[in-house]
């Protein structure tokens, strides 16, 4: 995700430099793609679509769309941070590519290793934790160890 934010920054910035917003929705979403396409030039990330009917998005149900991207939250331009964290989430949904997630841990942990095998070592109850707590204070107060390691 930082790396949509970095976009969404980047852009949001160049869009609002150039007073490039309208009111009209269309418009604004057209000029995004155009903003996307050129800030994505160069990198490992590439567009899922060549292009997007925003007509389409705006007017019909999304279940009826060819390209299924919800821009019905789309919030108002001005207000800066709430819209560059839904452009990273649009520009996330509609690229691919980057880096690539890491791999699960469990890729990494042997099949004969269990988590039960592990907690038989560890106290499970309060009873257990106190009696060794009791073992190790009665030791160090023990004769033994007063008269080996007394100074």
């Amino acid at each position: 995700m930082p790396h949509y934010l970095i976009f969404a920054e980047n852009i949001y910035k160049k869009v609002k430099d150039e007073e490039v917003f309208s009111d009209d929705s269309i418009e604004n979403m057209n000029t995004l793609m155009k903003y996307i396409r050129s800030e994505i030039e160069g990198t490992e990330f590439k567009l899922k679509y060549n292009f997007i009917d925003f007509i389409e998005q705006f007017s019909t149900p999304l279940e009826e769309c060819k390209v299924k991207i919800d821009v019905s939250l789309i919030p108002p331009h001005n207000l800066k941070d709430e819209y560059i964290l839904w452009l990273a989430g649009f520009i996330e949904k509609i690229t691919e590519g980057g880096p690539k997630p890491p791999p699960p841990i469990k890729k990494f942990i042997p099949e004969f290793m269990s988590l039960k095998s592990e907690l038989d070592f560890l106290p499970l109850s309060e009873e257990k934790v106190q009696n060794e707590g009791k073992e190790i204070t009665d030791y160090f107060n023990s004769r033994l160890y007063k008269s080996t390691f007394k100074k």
